[in-house]
């Protein structure tokens, strides 16, 4: 039982010390990075599209030419500049 509780302390010791060195290592600017990460800041979109994401990345993988691409967000999404807006990128309505 002693045993036990000495490689318990000894295993919460060694994570402490994994935490402290993860945390030392961390850039200044961590929370910052956070706040403008694209794909956070797309989370960020509301309910509605968030899961309009999800389901595009779903068929993703299955897409196969920049015009199916825009017919599926034409489809599924409505205005596909909602989506790359959402994303951050720069769109010009042709």
């Amino acid at each position: 039982m002693i045993e036990e509780r000495a490689i318990e302390a000894l295993t919460e010791r060694i994570g402490r010390e994994i935490l402290q060195r993860i945390e030392a290592a961390r850039l200044g600017d961590y929370r910052e990075k956070l706040e403008t990460d694209p794909l956070l800041v797309w989370g960020r979109g509301g309910p509605r599209f968030l899961s309009d994401m999800l389901r595009f990345v779903d068929v993703f993988p299955a897409i196969r030419s920049d015009a199916e691409l825009m017919e599926y967000l034409t489809a599924y999404v409505g205005d596909p500049r909602r989506i790359l807006l959402g994303a951050g990128a720069e769109c010009t309505a042709s």
